[in-house]
């Protein structure tokens, strides 16, 4: 059964029926899930789900669903909130209505998955049956014989069957092979993870060696990389571990790492190549309760096991009581929780510290002062004489702020934020004798921010800050920025606008709000607020950022004086700048490409912060070619991405805004080429419509004609029987001269006389419905597969 199929039918059925946007979303969603685009499949899912549920297309709503459950339970771990919705899904999979659509079995592994990241162990058996339960009801040539068979496979190694996992994982290829499928590539992560669990890391080294091929897109890539360092751990291969292992940064937002990159950060440590220290406790913890947040327990409480580990082993007693703690409270909701270990008794506080402590006086705040002084800057090191001490001065503001600012530096900022909280009900500023109040506060807000909860930072700033003039713009400055990570752009805007009018020589907050002004299409009070940065600083970053906005507002005079000011060359005395810059690519946030949630076009530079379109990006979304944008003058673009046939990078930009939009539309050539001459009459035709061609094949590009007598056992594109073929997009402005009857006729007239005919079956199929589109979709239909295109 080909899903994908499928799915490529009904998307070209939805642009047959003007679902453009529909077949937009259909394509995009399964790349942006297995490229880790995330926030894109949260953004774009309810906008698919309504326009299914208004078109009546069951089989489209469950596609879509399964895919955001894809997202959030495979990638993201997030099965608290995902297991209503798979159970409601499987239910709603077995419906008249969708019970034949091919994705509705990919929905049991949907269910599979919650339970195993809710308690793997736990719920062996029941994700045993479901898997077993699907793969009766499929066989290899399924596109989800390998998730199923993975999901089975995962089942049992939770389950300590690892021998058992690794036979049937080798035995579900062969079976494949059998039937004329080879999903070695499919099962090859599955494998190499049992391997390592079996102690046989060096075979695991050996089937990822030549593992390049990547069904799950970028994600898949990664996890291959962490085996890949875990494995090389195993083996001491230390140095080659660590230049495989991805960044703390890379892995983070999808829990789906987690487990390898743990594991190989362990081997790390062993290797000495890592350190034991506070920013790795605190890499753990962080890891740990997100998955708690998440519902995933079992991988919570594995880490946190391991985290609880690295703190005894580097002496951190009071970190690791608190670790402890947390680990206790995961495995007690586990059904087959893992063993705790047992902690190594630490040392008590030295003689020296000890008498320190005992000598503090809290009526003397400068000894207080400098005991804090002479903490270890260890934040962790800093905890047990700071819980000591405040056990004897239980009323001093600076070592409760203290100990919340050593808390929240050692990864325990939920901690850090209720012990505050609990000393300021205690001791309400009002009591203040150490006039330490307010810097309390400062700290409270904070810690509120950082938990992302904006109301209860705009309460203290608003409310009992406002006491203290000098740290109330402090305040407002940890408010903008709680507003902000909260999404509440708007409401940030206008507490970055209060911060500048209490400190209009304050850069950040003034920075910030052009930032947000511009996030938000405010060009034009963006350009105001930059004014006053290009004003006081030398030339630089804002005068980049200030020309984009000028551009934008059309303002050319603000653009060549801050073109001046940085020696970039800006023709003319007025006016927009229209020269040639180079060749650029341009990024345009949206679902502009099929696959991605952003599109990257080729360019040509037009001003220094502008650029027109010169790709024509054909079927994969809306056609951008020759609208003009102005972009931010960052360069996004690595040396490989942006390289053209010299070698040369080109720069990548993101666009702000489109200054011209040439409403295009574009369409798919694909046949035997027509030689040098029929290429030319195509280019010249285009240009005659205001339009281009744009080429996508090479000579690698090889066809067979199906009307040749032939051996049909002979597949050997490359013999003399073969054709050189020619896959390009057109794009041509919309308007009376390029409907697509007016379009059709004039590729038909051109290409009456041609040895071979060229197919446009996309352009067919937007004919107006009748004889004419259902004759010409016919005669494509026919085209394509003469020449299996």
């Amino acid at each position: 059964m080909d899903i994908w199929r499928w799915v490529t039918t009904t998307k070209r059925e939805l642009r047959g029926a003007g679902e453009e946007r529909l077949a937009a979303l259909l394509n995009a969603l399964p790349g942006l899930v297995c490229d880790d685009e995330h926030a894109r499949v949260e953004a774009l899912v309810p906008e698919a789900l309504a326009l299914a549920r208004a078109a009546k297309l069951p089989w489209v709503e469950l596609f879509v669903r399964h895919w955001l459950l894809q997202s959030r339970v495979f990638h993201r771990h997030e099965v608290g909130r995902s297991i209503a919705e798979a159970v409601s899904l499987l239910d709603f999979s077995s419906g008249e209505a969708t019970r034949s659509c091919p994705q509705s079995v990919c929905v049991t592994q949907d269910v599979a998955g919650c339970y195993s990241r809710i308690d793997g162990p736990g719920y062996v058996q029941e994700r045993l049956a479901v898997a077993q339960e699907s793969l009766d009801r499929i066989d290899p040539t399924w596109p989800c014989y390998s998730c199923i068979s993975s999901e089975y496979a995962d089942a049992l190694i939770d389950d300590g069957r690892l021998e058992e996992a690794l036979e049937f994982v080798r035995g579900a290829v062969a079976a494949a092979a059998a039937e004329g499928e080879f999903l070695e590539d499919e099962f090859a992560l599955t494998e190499a993870h049992t391997l390592i669990l079996l102690g046989r890391a060096d075979e695991a080294v050996a089937r990822l060696a030549d593992h390049t091929h990547a069904p799950g897109g970028e994600s898949h890539v990664l996890e291959t990389r962490l085996l890949r360092a875990w494995a090389l751990c195993d083996l001491d291969r230390f140095a080659e571990a660590a230049a495989e292992l991805p960044p703390y940064a890379a892995i983070v937002d999808t829990a789906d790492r987690y487990e390898s990159w743990v594991r190989a950060t362990l081997g790390l440590v062993r290797g000495g190549l890592v350190a034991n220290d506070v920013a790795v406790g605190r890499q753990l913890r962080e890891l740990y309760r997100r998955l708690e947040a998440n519902g995933a327990l079992w991988g919570a409480a594995e880490i946190a096991i391991a985290a609880l580990r690295l703190a005894d082993a580097r002496g951190a007693r009071t970190s690791a009581a608190l670790i402890d703690a947390d680990a206790r409270r995961l495995v007690a909701q586990l059904r087959r929780p893992p063993p705790l270990p047992t902690l190594t008794a630490a040392d008590a506080l030295t003689a020296e510290v000890r008498a320190q402590i005992d000598g503090l006086d809290g009526d003397d705040d400068a000894a207080v002062g400098a005991f804090v002084e002479s903490l270890d800057d260890d934040p962790e090191a800093a905890l047990a004489p700071l819980a000591a001490a405040r056990e004897r001065l239980p009323h001093a503001a600076q070592l409760a702020l203290s100990w919340a600012r050593a808390l929240r530096s050692a990864g325990f900022a939920e901690r850090a934020l209720a012990d505050l909280e609990a000393f300021v009900q205690a001791h309400p500023p009002e009591e203040d004798a150490e006039g330490r109040a307010g810097v309390v506060l400062l700290e409270l807000a904070r810690l509120h921010g950082a938990a992302g909860d904006p109301r209860a930072v705009d309460a203290i700033v608003r409310g009992p800050l406002q006491a203290y003039p000098e740290l109330y713009p402090y305040g407002l400055w940890q408010l903008a920025q709680a507003e902000q990570g909260a999404g509440a752009i708007a409401r940030a805007i206008v507490t970055l606008r209060a911060v500048v009018e209490l400190d209009d020589e304050a850069i950040p907050p003034q920075a910030r709000l052009a930032e947000l002004l511009r996030e938000e299409g405010r060009f034009a009070e963006a350009l105001e607020v930059r004014r006053r940065l290009v004003d006081r600083l030398s030339p630089g970053p804002h005068d980049w950022d200030l020309m984009s906005e000028a551009a934008i507002v059309g303002d050319w005079a603000a653009v060549r004086r801050s073109a001046a000011r940085l020696e970039v060359p800006a023709p003319g005395d007025a006016g927009p700048i229209d020269a040639n810059y180079g060749l650029c690519r341009v990024r345009v946030d949206g679902l502009d490409a099929g696959n991605r949630g952003d599109a990257t076009y080729w360019a040509e530079r037009r001003s220094p912060v502008t650029a027109r379109i010169v790709e024509v990006v054909g079927p994969r979304g809306p056609e951008r070619y020759d609208d003009l944008v102005a972009f931010d003058a960052a360069d996004l673009g690595a040396a490989q991405e942006g390289a053209d046939d010299d070698g040369d990078r080109r720069p990548i930009f993101r666009a702000l805004a489109t200054l011209e939009r040439r409403d295009m539309v574009s369409y798919v050539l694909d046949g035997p080429h027509p030689g040098d001459a029929g290429l030319q009459a195509l280019r010249e035709l285009f240009g005659r419509l205001g339009g281009r061609l744009w080429i996508r094949s090479g000579d690698g590009y090889r066809l067979r004609d199906g009307d040749l007598a032939g051996d049909a056992d002979d597949d050997d594109a490359s013999d003399e029987r073969s054709l050189l073929g020619l896959y390009a997009f057109f794009a041509v402005p919309r308007g009376d001269a390029t409907t697509p009857g007016a379009l059709d006729a004039h590729l038909r007239a051109l290409t009456a006389d041609w040895d071979y005919p060229l197919a446009w079956l996309d352009l067919a199929s937007a004919l107006d419905p009748g004889p004419a589109r259902d004759e010409a979709t016919a005669r494509h239909q026919a085209i394509a597969a003469r020449f299996q295109l």
